[in-house]
């Protein structure tokens, strides 16, 4: 049977959250445990070896795993107490954890024999990625966040499609103006973006400088995704 439509985007601002009387929902921010940590994305936290075996279609190389995921190896961070408006000190009560198991349980798309690479999808005019990479042009290095991404999601494939002024998506997503300019709505530009998905794509990553919001009552967003489109 043909997979539906995979469609995955990212979308990537510049933008912060603006500190204009915004109200702190919850407590402190504290990283969870190490135990905690190696539980939810998948070690046993005693061992620290791969558990939740029944998750994987096919055995993984648990050594090379266990290397990349392990939080005592000393290549994760926790993250940094958050400033004040900061995601983390805002919107905790609103970021809900989730472990591998969950995240699993939502039946996300899969990569499969037909749909097994990654589109990144500029929405910005084409001269923008001609210019010096940011903080002399617009934009970051386009080679090296493709570079990025093909090494983090090695093996699969990564193609970048031309550059799309966000002007041209139809439907044309709603916009509003804020401090810092013009901002889309990030799930009109994902429900846009749905119908040009190639037919060996996995996902579209989509990625632009504009700011993005998600509802009328959220100031802005990093990234909005579908996992099931």
């Amino acid at each position: 049977e043909q997979p539906r439509c995979r469609h995955v985007p990212l979308a990537w601002s510049v933008a912060v959250m603006a500190a204009r009387g915004a109200q702190k929902f919850c407590a402190a921010f504290k990283p969870p445990s190490v135990q905690k940590q190696a539980n939810a994305i998948g070690l046993d936290s005693r061992t620290m070896r791969v558990q939740d075996m029944d998750l994987y279609k096919s055995a993984p190389d648990a050594a090379a795993l266990c290397k990349c995921l392990d939080p005592t190896g000393g290549d994760w961070e926790d993250l940094d107490p958050p400033e004040p408006y900061e995601w983390l000190e805002a919107m905790l009560a609103r970021t809900p954890d989730q472990s591998f198991r969950d995240y699993v349980g939502a039946r996300p798309n899969q990569p499969d024999a037909t749909r097994r690479v990654i589109y990144l999808q500029p929405l910005c005019e084409p001269q923008e990625l001609e210019q010096p990479a940011f903080p002399d042009g617009p934009w970051p290095s386009w080679t090296e966040l493709q570079a990025a991404v093909q090494r983090f999601y090695a093996p699969l494939k990564v193609r970048a499609l031309p550059p799309r002024p966000m002007s041209t998506l139809s439907p044309q997503p709603k916009s509003r103006m804020n401090h810092y300019g013009v901002q889309y709505h990030a799930g009109e530009v994902l429900d846009a973006l749905r119908k040009d998905l190639p037919r060996d794509g996995y996902c579209v990553l989509a990625v632009t400088m504009f700011d993005l919001y998600p509802r009328e009552e959220w100031n802005f967003v990093y990234g909005l995704a579908n996992l099931t489109a």
